[in-house]
């Protein structure tokens, strides 16, 4: 009994040792009987007639792939089971069959691309689609793949010619990203009720804006910041701009995030604002209106470069609401004088410049 018992645990124990071997003789096993079974039905002219002989012959090969995917034999099970799909087709005469035969060998360079039979895989796919399913366009991707990603292989040369010769089917080259607009200013004058801000951009551009609300238990003003998407800050923009009029205290630029300028205005108070572009040459207008605002002249700006808010661009970002309207309107407190809302006339089709700078523009 002691024999049989130390027996066992050696065939036991050998199995632990060696599985690959076991795995390795089972996928040969297996993928010869295939191959056995695909022979036998080249051979026969009327088992070729019938489709369950073909279907038999083509998941016996994929059964080696699914059952040993790792196993040197599963790209040949795969290969091989395209090779069965595609003698079907011929007999069939069905596109789909083609089509699945294509797959099949797409599926071979996509998942063995190491295998040395990826190359002549990727060639027979590209026969398919030019020659069976009349696709020049899919057949140049597989001869162009097959040329480029193996041009040490036994199919480069064979690939390459057909690439040439298909090279009118190419797809067109991505096009080069856009060039990213830039901000290359910020102007603001100040006007009895409201305040004008002025970003000059290189080109038009997307924006969007919201509104900061006032937080007095923590003595947060409120804000108006604008991001504005697909641009870049110009080399000399400042990143801050003291305004302090009464209604606008300043003025920051920053990037949130990369292809992304903010504006933040800092204000004082406000009861409403608006934005609208401007053409030739294109900039946003921002108009703010509110009380409190102490009479003003338009002027210069003075740049300036205060110490950083405790709030930062960064929290703004964190803080602000996703989709908003671009304009809103703050309950009015009772009050006399001052201008309380801004309009634009709408007869002047949104091009009405409005107040004229020190210098002349708008």
């Amino acid at each position: 009994m002691m024999p049989l018992i130390r027996l066992l645990s050696l065939i036991f124990a050998l199995f632990l040792i060696i599985p690959g071997a076991v795995v390795a003789g089972d996928a040969e096993t297996d993928y010869q009987k295939a191959r056995e079974s695909y022979r036998r039905l080249l051979g026969s002219t009327k088992k070729q007639l019938y489709r369950e002989n073909w279907e038999r012959v083509i998941d016996r090969f994929l059964a080696v792939k699914e059952t040993y995917p790792r196993n040197d034999l599963a790209p040949s099970g795969l290969y091989m089971a395209g090779k069965a799909c595609r003698g079907l087709y011929g007999v069939s005469r069905i596109a789909p069959d083609a089509r699945r035969a294509a797959g099949l060998f797409d599926a071979v360079a996509d998942t063995y691309p190491a295998s040395s039979l990826a190359d002549d895989a990727l060639v027979l796919a590209g026969e398919i689609y030019q020659e069976t399913l009349k696709e020049p366009r899919q057949a140049y991707l597989r001869f162009a793949r097959a040329a480029d990603r193996f041009p040490e292989g036994d199919m480069a040369g064979k690939a390459l010619k057909k690439k040439k010769e298909l090279a009118r089917y190419a797809p067109p080259a991505p096009a080069a990203p856009k060039q990213a607009g830039r901000l290359r200013g910020v102007r603001f004058w100040s006007n009895p009720g409201y305040t004008r801000v002025v970003l000059d951009l290189s080109q038009e551009a997307n924006y969007s804006s919201n509104v900061l609300p006032a937080k007095p238990e923590r003595g947060d003003p409120p804000k108006i910041f604008l991001d504005l998407h697909g641009i870049a800050p110009g080399e000399a923009l400042p990143q801050a701009m003291s305004v302090d009029d009464g209604l606008l205290r300043r003025i920051r630029t920053g990037q949130p995030e990369r292809g992304t300028v903010r504006v933040v205005l800092d204000l004082v108070s406000m009861n409403d604002y608006k934005v609208f572009p401007l053409q030739d040459p294109y900039r946003l207008v921002i108009d703010i209106g509110g009380e409190g605002q102490r009479q003003a002249q338009a002027t210069h700006p003075e740049i300036s470069y205060p110490p950083p808010s405790s709030d930062g661009i960064d929290r703004i970002l964190d803080q602000s609401p996703r989709e908003r309207p671009l304009k809103i309107k703050l309950p009015a407190t009772q009050s006399h004088g001052g201008l309380r809302r801004i309009v634009v006339d709408a007869g002047h089709g949104g091009k009405d410049p409005g107040a004229v700078g020190p210098s002349g523009t708008y």
